[in-house]
């Protein structure tokens, strides 16, 4: 591999060396950031081995390259591996097109280079970052991209110097026949290279540039663009779930939701479960899999009819359990409560001193009124009435009432019926489940082999009828569940998921980890396919980790959860959760680790969580905030015009004018000490200009008596050249000329000490000329 020196222009004028070092730590950035997001180490070690040998060749004024030939060959080969990525590998197409900017830019950093390739150099890197983005959301991304911006920016001003300095060097002036000498036209590039003002000028370009980037990012529309983000705590509240993609599952600290259980909950053993949606229907898409909830054809709610079930004595209709819930609006319409939820209270929380007193939304035929009442489908799925206002003035927070029938109260064969105003309304209660018919499941014939293979002893009982049917539904997703927690681990990193695949099967059979969603869809799907009543069921679950001194519970992001719901009588649906490990808790640490947590929390929430509802929210903030203080400045100004018009009047000032004028008053005098100051500090620097160049009239007398005469086309610097030909003395003259132009044309101010050593050197210069 040729090495070849930098030449004289090389050096001096166009300054390869200042220009290439930063880009060679720009395009290594670039390459080992994108290779990280993929956890691809090969083009981490290459792009690190071609960017160290061009910094190291570039440190030494030297350049390393080979024959075009070779550069065009490697670039063939890249585009080979393009088209075998795209057409024959796993990744897809983004993963491909980075991996062939990795290997032009490799290949470009070995070839002769001029001002275009840097160019080119320089956007393929801004490329690489774009793509690096798409494929993670890590904390140490964020870092990388501060330092990249930063390279950026200084890298383009010395490239922008570069340029002019070499159009400054290919201009022939009229009247010459060829360029300049490199040292003649450029000696100024060579001895004073601006690095203060490019450190300078790089602060106010970073300033300007992070105030762009932080505009753009809070105020643009929220994209969501291949893989890399993740819910909260990787469960979903919508009343869908899309399973399979590639993805890095983020887990929030922020607080959503605040629950408080009231009445005798000691019997419940799942108490901690606050349910939100629920899913029964499993299909395969052509990008992953997705779970739906099979409603009712015609989209209404299912109402009570007769049904062996709980009941309570009347007037004690409403069950004495109940869950007081406030849940962020950001979580959308979704009611949480502990399953069964059978009615559901919207009364704020703000004066609500006896909650029966207060309007209850129990659902009866041909009564509910969907702008007053919360909605329920079939599946017992509650949701907040469309338009329904927040509590009081906050537009953040929901408040609610959610009770619970549970099982130790059931008394009689008929459905539970609340009495109120004299009207007996029936609670809302769920339908009779259907089994489901192991055939009809949408899933992979290896996963229902699974399945039966782990319970081939209780298929075989349930076959020989020596028990009810309904008897080993319980057993059997036990046992499934067992095996999960088992056998699969728990992750968040699920980047290495296929969506070419069915979703449970990539999970059980290749991944063999995953999170509680995963877990629940294996365990629900497979209950399915051996005729189990199974639904999938996703919400929040607490426990003692999260009390907090008031007696509340507190659930953040990381609290939200997804888990299995198997139907056995008698007590209705069971929670089985086959979630292999619970989600992240923060153990207690010393105040370094509480930074670190703390910058990951605010990275996780405000940064990669920053979404739509988030930047609604912002949006109304800066508008309350501009409209109040819109309404004080109108206030306050209105308070001081009739103030002032008080004064003009009776001479009496009142409170608002005497602020306005003493403020004003602040101010002028505030501006008038600039402007003193600005006008003693011009005129100090004046006189000390003036000072250090009255300083130099002995030297120009002296030249002007004793050196050759100039011609007017000449300069001072020239007429200098002349005197040292005519034997003046190099070591004082120029010193004393190259401060003398620094004065007069830079603007420089000498200390005393220089100005001491100028009149040295200038009465040493006289003697010298006397004694000729």
């Amino acid at each position: 591999m040729p090495f070849r020196n930098f030449d004289a222009a090389e050096k001096i004028l166009t300054e390869r060396q200042r220009m290439e070092r930063p880009l060679m730590v720009l395009i290594w950035l670039a390459i080992t950031s994108y290779a990280l997001s993929l956890g691809h180490v090969a083009y981490v070690f290459a792009g690190t081995l071609a960017a160290s040998l061009n910094l190291l060749a570039t440190m030494r004024a030297k350049e390393v390259y080979v024959h075009r030939l070779i550069v065009n060959i490697g670039v063939l080969l890249a585009t080979v591996v393009l088209v075998v990525e795209l057409f024959h590998a796993r990744d897809d197409q983004l993963v491909a097109l980075g991996h062939y900017l990795c290997l032009i830019l490799i290949c470009k950093l070995f070839e002769r280079k001029n001002n275009r390739d840097y160019v080119q150099m320089f956007f393929l890197s801004l490329l690489l970052m774009v793509a690096a983005s798409l494929n993670t959301s890590a904390m140490w991304f964020g870092a990388a991209v501060v330092g990249f911006i930063a390279l950026m920016c200084y890298t383009g001003m010395v490239f922008t110097l570069k340029r002019g300095l070499d159009k400054a060097a290919s201009v022939v002036l009229a009247g010459e026949s060829a360029p300049p000498e490199v040292d003649r036209v450029a000696w100024h590039a060579k001895r004073f290279w601006p690095a203060g003002a490019l450190r300078r000028k790089l602060l106010l370009m970073l300033l300007v540039v992070g105030w762009f980037v932080v505009l753009s990012f809070l105020f643009l529309p929220r994209l969501s663009i291949g893989p890399g983000g993740g819910g909260p705590g990787g469960a979903s509240f919508a009343s869908t779930l899309h399973l399979g993609q590639p993805r890095q599952v983020y887990l929030s600290q922020e607080v959503l939701l605040v629950a408080s259980y009231e009445g005798d909950w000691s019997g419940v053993e799942h108490w901690g479960y606050l349910r939100g949606q629920v899913m029964d229907r499993y299909s395969r898409l052509k990008d992953g899999s997705s779970w739906s909830r099979s409603g009712s054809s015609d989209g209404r709610p299912a109402w009570p009819g007769p049904r062996r079930g709980m009941t309570f004595d009347a007037p004690r209709a409403v069950p004495e359990t109940s869950v007081v819930v406030q849940a962020k609006t950001s979580l959308g319409p979704t009611i949480f409560g502990v399953f069964p939820t059978v009615a559901v209270d919207l009364a704020p929380l703000a004066g609500a001193d006896d909650w029966l007193t207060e309007t209850f939304f129990g659902l009866a035929p041909g009564r509910p009124d969907p702008r007053t009442q919360p909605q329920a489908d079939r599946r017992l799925c509650w949701t907040l009435p469309e338009g329904r206002d927040v509590r009081g003035h906050d537009r953040t927070w929901v408040a609610y009432r959610s009770y619970t029938a549970l099982p130790a109260m059931a008394q009689t064969a008929s459905w539970p019926t609340w009495e109120r105003r004299g009207e007996r309304v029936p609670l809302l209660r769920e339908p009779e489940s259907t089994r489901p018919r192991g055939d009809d499941i949408d899933v992979p014939l290896r996963v229902k082999e699974l399945a039966k293979t782990w319970c081939q002893d209780l298929l075989e009982q349930r076959r020989r009828g020596d028990q009810p049917f309904d008897a080993f539904d319980l057993p059997i997703a036990e046992r499934i569940a067992q095996r999960l927690r088992e056998e699969y681990s728990y992750t968040l990193d699920l980047r290495d998921a296929d969506p070419r695949r069915d979703a449970v099967e990539d999970f059980l059979f290749h991944l063999q980890r995953g999170h509680c969603e995963y877990f629940a869809s294996a365990m629900t799907v497979m209950c399915q396919s051996l005729d189990v009543r199974a639904r999938l069921a996703t919400g929040f679950r607490v426990d003692g980790a999260n009390r907090l001194d008031d007696g509340r519970y507190a659930a953040r992001g990381l609290d939200a959860h997804a888990w299995t719901e198997v139907y056995s009588e008698p007590g209705g649906w069971r929670v089985i959760d086959a979630t292999s490990a619970s989600p992240y808790r923060p153990a207690e640490a010393g105040w370094l680790a509480g930074l670190w947590s703390g910058m990951r929390t605010f990275w996780e929430d405000r940064v990669v969580g920053y979404d739509g509802a988030q930047q609604r929210s912002l949006a109304q903030w800066l508008r309350s905030g501009f409209q109040a203080s819109h309404d004080a400045a109108r206030e306050w100004l209105g308070g001081v015009g009739r103030g002032l018009w008080q004064f003009f009047l009776t001479r009496e000032v009142d409170r608002d004018a005497r602020v306005f004028l003493a403020v004003l008053l602040a101010v002028s005098v505030v501006l008038e000490g600039v402007l003193v100051w600005r006008w003693l500090r011009r005129r100090r620097s004046g006189r000390t200009a003036a000072m250090s160049l009255a300083m130099f009239a002995p030297l120009a007398k002296l030249l002007r008596r004793h050196a050759p005469p100039r011609a007017k086309h000449q300069t001072l610097r020239d007429q200098a050249a002349a005197a040292v030909a005519a034997g003046w003395p190099e070591d004082k003259l120029l010193p004393l000329l190259a401060l003398y132009q620094r004065i007069r044309w830079g603007g420089y101010l000498p200390p005393r000490e220089e100005r001491d050593t100028a009149r040295r050197q200038m009465n040493e210069l006289k003697t010298h000329m006397k004694t000729r």
